[in-house]
């Protein structure tokens, strides 16, 4: 009897030092969910209510030498956003996804962002109270984001470097990197999303009556030239993100601006989607009084093209001088597939 009393006094003992550790754990993940809870109305807080944010996860910013900083990195529809891992936690930075250049992880607790501007370089967190994750997942959620804009387009003609090493570390990555069949995604290769995308790219406002036209008369006609015509109505800054929206459309095969004033801004994005669109077949520049600088641009955006689509050119009522015309035998020169059907 006492040595079972002995017994049950020392197992009594026992539990109650594991009790002790349990509630200690389950302490301490309260006070971590509660303040993970602060933290994200923190961040709700500082981007605005109305800012969708597709994950968030807590990472280390490498900085000068071997220090590291805390910061919370947000991924939004169209934008990465750096945060101050504090409450309230405040912006550091934040950047578009059109301004990534390379992505780059030589292991998976390491990954790097560059931009235009400058590159990013983190350290995965492994707390388990907080939101974190390696980069393997972190890099995952990009492309999937950027996928979601540009659903046909193979991330490497978005961002131009991708180095993941080892390279049996890309076959996580394998669904984002492949295009999605042009059936199964939003009117007319979801170009309203990726005008949305150039909208906040670009600075200026998203028209509804942009979305609604594209989706609605376009989609029911299956018009795959984009007519600039028919949104003359609207501001120059406007033409300029709906011309940036074909840079990564698949479904639109031309475009067309005829007797109607272009800004330059909106000429130079025309010159920027022939630098790099693999799908843009047909281009009409009817009446819009171009010069010969403008001719040889277009030359050399098409010239400088890896892949151009480009078959039909027309030209026509603008003046061509001799010099706009040199620059024009230089581009029949160059393009080797197909006819080009030029009209001056």
């Amino acid at each position: 009897m006492i040595k079972f009393f002995t017994k049950s006094k020392m197992y009594t003992s026992e539990l109650m030092e594991h009790i002790g550790d349990y509630l200690s754990n389950i302490i301490h993940l309260q006070v971590m969910d509660m303040a993970k809870g602060q933290n994200q109305e923190s961040v709700k807080s500082i981007l605005g209510r109305h800012t969708k944010i597709l994950v968030k996860y807590m990472v280390k910013l490498e900085t000068k030498g071997d220090k590291t900083e805390n910061r919370v990195l947000v991924f939004t529809p169209v934008r990465i956003y750096l945060l101050i891992a504090k409450v309230p936690t405040k912006i550091e930075c934040h950047f578009h996804y059109l301004d990534i250049q390379a992505v780059e992880s030589k292991k998976s607790t390491h990954f790097s962002i560059i931009t235009n501007d400058r590159p990013y370089s983190f350290a995965t967190s492994f707390d388990a109270g907080s939101f974190s994750a390696n980069a393997d997942v972190i890099l995952t959620d990009l492309a999937s984001a950027i996928k979601h804009i540009f659903p046909t387009v193979p991330l490497k003609y978005i961002i131009r470097k991708i180095d993941i090493q080892p390279p049996e570390r890309e076959v996580v990555f394998s669904e984002e990197f492949r295009p999605t069949d042009p059936r199964s995604v939003g009117p007319c290769g979801g170009f309203s999303t990726q005008y949305a995308c150039m909208c906040d790219f670009h600075g200026v406002p998203y028209r509804e009556e942009v979305a609604w036209d594209i989706d609605t008369i376009y989609l029911s006609h299956d018009t795959r030239v984009l007519n600039l015509r028919d949104f003359d109505h609207l501001e120059p800054k406007d033409l300029m993100a709906i011309v940036s929206a074909l840079e990564y459309n698949t479904f639109f095969r031309g475009l067309k601006a005829s007797h109607m004033r272009l800004s330059n801004e909106t000429l130079e994005r025309i010159l920027h989607v022939l630098k790099r669109s693999m799908w843009l077949e047909e281009l009409h520049l009817e009446a819009l009084g171009l010069r010969s600088d403008f001719l040889h641009k277009l030359a050399v955006s098409v010239i400088t093209n890896n892949n151009p689509a480009i078959r039909t050119i027309d030209l026509s009522h603008n003046l061509i001088e001799d010099k706009g015309a040199s620059s024009l035998c230089a581009l029949l020169g160059k393009i080797v597939q197909g006819a080009i059907h030029l009209a001056g």
